[in-house]
């Protein structure tokens, strides 16, 4: 779970859109390759899943029992909690607000040998989210900023809790995490990681979560706002949240709270 001495996507993408001009063509390009880039990769996590399966069953099979594993392939639907409904309303509320919308970015990315990863939608939600003013960021950018953020932020839960145990490629990752980060420091220098904000719209709370890096702080305004990023939870998986037009809107972490506590949604920011 090594990073990179240096490490800062940024780098790589023009300078950040101007949220009131109209969205640049390759934007949208970058919008629809990244959808598409998803779904043939849900697609074909879900045949080598059908094939395992049924690759066993004799060609005198039971057609039942054939339909029932073939309904059990099939994605199940998520449901919010309704514990907290008018709090998960006015998270809702806020999102229309700054004019913002969740993004599903899925929940399968790739390793450095180029095997299929699942339960990665956290750290995807991550790196979309923060990568959404590149205008030449593309599909595979923001997968492999995913990965060096799992990297880095799983060295981090280990530098602080010294346990492997709930690590690993396919292990689900949990927002206590960031916490580990905030408390670690970035495990390398130069890496961004200690540079970014994240608040969690947690709508199983109807509240916010934010985890702030030891350098967010000190960043000029304009860096602090393009180092921001936003995530959805909802029972057992994690969406980015970006502008209506896929971009990021023109707010620091420190106004995005005040602006919370305002509409009356609760909030926590967890700092060094």
């Amino acid at each position: 779970m090594g990073s990179a001495l240096s490490w800062d996507p940024l780098s790589l993408c023009a300078a950040p859109a101007n949220t009131s001009t109209a969205v640049s063509s390759s934007v949208r390009k970058e919008e629809d390759a990244w959808e598409v880039e998803q779904a043939m990769l849900q697609e074909a996590l879900y045949q080598s899943m059908e094939q395992e399966h049924f690759a066993a069953l004799d060609e005198q099979a039971d057609a039942e029992l054939q339909a029932a594993l073939q309904q059990s392939l099939q994605p199940v639907a998520r449901q919010e909690s309704e514990d907290f409904p008018e709090e998960r309303l006015r998270l809702l509320a806020l999102l229309e607000m700054l004019g913002l919308r969740r993004l599903d970015v899925g929940s399968t990315n790739i390793n450095e040998g180029g095997e299929l990863l699942g339960n990665q939608c956290f750290y995807l939600a991550i790196a979309r989210s923060w990568l959404a003013n590149c205008a030449e960021a593309n599909g595979m950018l923001v997968r492999d900023s995913a990965l060096q953020l799992k990297r880095e932020i799983e060295t981090c839960v280990l530098l602080v809790r010294g346990d492997q145990g709930e690590l690993g490629d396919e292990a689900e990752a949990y927002t206590d995490y960031l916490g580990s980060v905030v408390q670690s420091g970035s495990p390398a220098a130069g890496s961004a990681i200690g540079d970014l904000a994240i608040c969690v719209f947690a709508s199983g709370l109807g509240g916010l979560e934010a985890y702030e890096g030891t350098g967010y702080a000190r960043l000029p305004r304009e860096q602090q706002v393009a180092n921001l990023a936003l995530l959805w939870h909802r029972p057992g998986h994690f969406e980015a949240i970006v502008a209506l037009h896929g971009g990021k809107v023109d707010i620091t972490l420190s106004e995005l709270i005040a602006l919370a506590e305002q509409q009356n949604v609760s909030s926590a920011v967890i700092r060094a």
